[in-house]
């Protein structure tokens, strides 16, 4: 098999790692973010230009015609566009690491410019919780209904963002860039996933966005959200690139029982009505490439793990633009 990966920042390097191990992939082709326009520019064109640069981009490129079993696009969040673009064209299957897109008109296009492949579960989007094997266990288990009736939850994520790439400054990291689509808010949609996968669709009761820190950087460095499920399930999610210590952290409360979890450590505590605290044993990860990989079977079995339309909500939620003046 053949793949393609366009971009190769940190991501992108990892999924060249990960899709090369134990020759799964005979051919791995890694092209720049360089090499494609902003999501502003593209939007800017009009349909005929964007077709014409797609395919002078396909040839100056060297990429031939749907030569690839899987694309991954892993450019900045402000450079999805006309990456997706080529790649619908040369690839049968695309995975867009998170977050989707930077904006909610960037979505709009991309929703219309790969309409086939979402039809045919041919595009999954990197929410790589969703691979970890402890939390698709415990969202089993809470299937079971083992805390009655689910009343609310918090999740806590945050790190402190000039550790987070040590080798790199930070404040050219696109964490720190509103022009490459950072924030907190759009580095950190895991967690509004992590809600979806566990508890259902939410709506968005309220939402707090700051930049609490000295941090030199362009974008917000704290996002409180507040959301409700359909299901009844009030959470509440904090991200941050502030905890020096790495955390990420969840306290699930229901009418007969709560659970606190470690999605780093992987450990998890339970306590039900009149029983003590115990450990609740759930499965672990052997490696996070298997994870990553676990993303790219499901797609091209055309169940995605996470698909274009579950990743598709979350944008009106993280978009953060224009609440930091």
């Amino acid at each position: 098999m053949k793949a393609l990966i366009f971009g190769t920042g940190s991501i992108g390097k990892k999924f060249e790692q990960w899709l090369s191990e134990d020759g799964w992939f005979s051919e791995i082709r890694c092209v720049p973010s360089r090499s494609f326009l902003s999501d502003t520019e593209i939007l800017g064109f009009s349909e005929s230009e964007r077709a014409h640069l797609a395919t002078r981009t396909i040839a100056g490129l060297s990429l031939g015609t749907r030569h690839y079993d899987v694309a991954v696009i892993a450019t900045p969040a402000s450079y999805r566009l006309h990456a997706c673009m080529v790649a619908d064209r040369v690839s049968e299957f695309i995975l867009i690491e998170k977050p989707i897109v930077s904006s909610a008109e960037s979505l709009g296009f991309l929703k219309v410019s790969l309409d086939e492949k979402i039809d045919l579960n041919q595009v999954a989007i990197g929410y790589v919780l969703r691979a970890q094997p402890c939390v698709k266990a415990l969202r089993e288990w809470l299937a079971d209904s083992p805390l009655g009736r689910l009343l609310y939850c918090n999740i806590s994520t945050g790190q402190y963002l000039p550790d987070w790439r040590p080798q790199a400054d930070y404040r050219r990291t696109v964490s720190a860039l509103k022009s490459l689509g950072g924030g907190v808010g759009r580095e950190l949609s895991h967690e509004l996933d992590l809600a979806q996968y566990l508890f259902g669709e939410f709506e968005l009761v309220d939402k707090y966005v700051a930049k609490l820190s000295d941090l030199e950087i362009e974008t917000e460095d704290f996002v409180n959200y507040r959301l409700e499920t359909r299901a009844g399930v009030f959470t509440m999610i904090t991200v941050d690139f502030l905890q020096r210590e790495a955390s990420m952290e969840l306290k699930i409360v229901g009418s007969n029982g709560s659970l606190r979890g470690d999605l780093i450590r992987e450990q998890f505590v339970a306590q039900t009505a009149n029983a003590k605290e115990y450990d609740l044993e759930l499965p672990r990860t052997e490696s996070w490439g298997i994870n990553y990989r676990r993303q790219i079977l499901a797609l091209m079995e055309r169940s995605p793990l996470c698909s274009f339309v579950e990743a598709e909500r979350l944008v009106p939620v993280f978009d953060c633009s224009g609440e930091l003046e």
